[in-house]
């Protein structure tokens, strides 16, 4: 082949390869490099061919040789990189961008890929100082300022990661992955209606882009949208059959459907598919607890120590030097420390178990946020009480309250359901004693949301006007809330029949002397209906459709407690029926 004829295969491949069509590129190039072992740009077009073709071991082979022809050809060691980040080769492809950086330090390109590459190591704070350079040196550089936003937001910087996203389509609206970051950060922000559009708008660009499905379907989960949901992960499944987190999600949304033994299939396929992500062996635990099975369910509940950003974000598990208790039953000469997990109403739940650690022999330091300290040392008067952030003594042994029924081996027969096992002080009881007077009506406590930031509020919180039916009845209401929504506060003042005492319940131990004071408590899911129940007053608690893990699927009763009557939705967001039914029950109990 002479010159002038392998010039015209070099720039028929080019046009090949411009168009997409690698297939037809590849055995052009392949003559071009054989007649010309010395051309570079010849093995780097090859390369970038086969690339395409995802023949990743033959581009690499073409890249080096690319790069021993020429050393300064710095696109060869960009691609290599591209290749290698794609083989999730992450420390090699960064070595390629640092090659690349030495050659041109003002290479915005490498900067951004090498932002990639370390995106893919874990390593957010360097890679955002990469996309950060990049954007420095290309101020209109589209997929830098897309990369950054997809950082910020796997930083949890959901609004930083927004703007820079919104820049990104300001400068290349037609940019499918902005558009799918765009919906994840709005997702972190959780605007789950706009995400939905944003998502639908990355699958008008990309219509077989299967990481915007699945993302879509997480955004549909959280708005109920179950059906919606399912077809969504369906869509992702069908395009990539082993796409882990999409099952994962399938699973989520036939929970919400209430397809129990479909989703537990589907967690189990996540798991099989990746192994190494404990949220899968969470999602399940969850459902095995929620179906009865505790046995297997709380051993599996243990993987939220495996996963550091839920760990440490959504459980807020306290890390110690001292080794984790195991269920050992002889304690005598030892100190366990009891740590404070999750939500105040999980530490509630677990409360119950202290005084039975207290009687393996060894003593017992209780660690929990100040406004639980006074209630919590009604569990037993020999543990030692700390309030969190304050020092601890010196303790030998430790665990999290919500690892106390796997340590336990507790069962659904032999859940610790004596109740009381919590007391409001006598000074409490005799406060609200002698501020609520004698009773010369049915008393009923009312709690209709908790705090706004739990991750699942959206289904167990209502808002106060849907439990107007049950103001018709002729009894005295109390708020037991200490904080209300807006709405929710305007409704309080203009009907004046639920009697507020927020400024008054500081704590727990003062929300218990006023429940004392309570003939019944009606709660949605929240902290006050654990105290109430350990308590052992009266509860009725107001589920939704596809309830909390700890309250199972059909029963009216709680094996955690006796007191309590379970009231659920029969479909999802159906709160009218159930306060309807409530409203009717309650009737029953003031006539009688």
């Amino acid at each position: 082949m002479n010159e002038k004829s392998a010039e015209a295969q070099f720039t028929r491949a080019v046009n090949f390869l411009r168009r997409g069509d690698a297939s037809s590129a590849r055995p052009l190039m392949t003559k071009v490099v054989r007649a010309y072992p010395q051309s570079a740009p010849a093995h780097f077009m090859l390369g970038i061919a086969c690339a395409m073709l995802s023949d990743n071991k033959r581009a690499l082979e073409c890249f080096d040789r690319a790069v021993e022809v020429d050393s300064s050809f710095i696109d060869a060691y960009i691609n290599k990189g591209v290749v290698l980040k794609k083989m999730a080769f992450y420390d090699a492809a960064v070595a390629c961008y640092d090659r690349a950086l030495v050659i041109n330090p003002r290479s915005a390109e490498s900067y951004n890929n090498r932002g990639s590459a370390y995106l893919g190591l874990g390593r957010l704070h360097e890679a955002v100082e990469d996309f950060n350079h990049a954007i420095t040196l290309n101020p209109t550089y589209a997929d830098a300022y897309c990369n950054m936003g997809g950082a910020l937001a796997d930083s949890d910087a959901f609004a930083e990661a927004l703007s820079m996203l919104d820049r990104a389509i300001e400068l290349a609206p037609a940019m499918a992955e902005a558009h799918l970051n765009r919906g994840n950060a709005l997702n972190g922000l959780r605007r789950f209606e706009e995400a939905v559009v944003s998502y639908e708008q990355a699958l008008k660009l990309r219509p077989n882009y299967s990481e915007a499905l699945c993302n879509r379907g997480h955004s549909l989960v959280e708005l109920n949208r179950y059906e919606d949901a399912l077809h969504s992960y369906n869509q992702a499944i069908k395009l990539e059959k082993n796409y882990a987190s999409a099952f994962n999600g399938k699973a989520k949304s036939l929970v919400g459907l209430k397809k129990i033994d479909e989703a537990l299939v589907c967690y189990e396929r996540a798991i099989e598919l990746k192994p190494e992500d404990a949220l899968y062996e969470w999602g399940k635990a969850l459902l095995l607890i929620l179906q009865g099975n505790y046995e297997e369910g709380w051993r599996l509940y243990e993987s939220r120590k495996r996963h550091k950003k839920f760990k440490e974000n959504i459980c807020r598990i306290q890390d110690f030097a001292q080794p984790l208790w195991l269920g050992e039953v002889n304690l005598s000469g030892k100190t366990i420390l009891l740590h404070h997990e999750q939500g105040l109403g999980d530490t509630l739940q677990m409360l119950r178990y202290v005084p039975l650690l207290a009687k393996f022999g060894g003593d017992v330091v209780v660690q929990v946020p100040a406004s639980l300290v006074q209630i919590a040392a009604s569990a037993d008067p020999a543990a030692r009480i700390v309030a969190k952030g304050n020092p601890l003594p010196e303790f030998d042994l430790q665990c999290s309250f919500m690892s106390l029924p796997g340590m336990f081996r507790t069962t659904l027969d032999t859940v610790p359901s004596a109740v009381p096992y919590l007391q409001a002080s006598k000074s409490s009881k005799q406060y609200w004693h002698q501020k609520l007077g004698d009773k010369s009506k049915y008393r009923i406590g009312l709690v209709w949301s908790g705090s706004a930031q739990h991750r699942n509020d959206h289904n167990r919180s209502i808002p106060l006007m849907a439990l107007l039916p049950l103001l018709d009845i002729d009894a005295e209401f109390f708020s037991l809330q200490n904080e209300y929504r807006e709405a929710d506060g305007e409704v309080l003042r203009q009907k004046g029949q639920i009697q507020d005492h927020a400024k008054e319940l500081g704590t727990f131990n003062d929300t218990a002397g006023f429940i004392e004071q309570l003939d019944l408590i009606i709660s949605v899911d929240t902290a006050i209906a654990h105290l109430a129940g350990a308590l052992g007053k009266p509860v009725w608690l107001l589920l939704p459709y596809s309830p909390d893990y700890r309250w199972g699927l059909e029963q009216s009763e709680s094996a955690w407690y006796p007191s309590a009557r379970l009231f659920r939705q029969p479909r999802a967001e159906d709160w009218e029926s159930v306060v309807q039914t409530v409203a009717n029950e309650v009737s029953k109990l003031v006539t009688a």
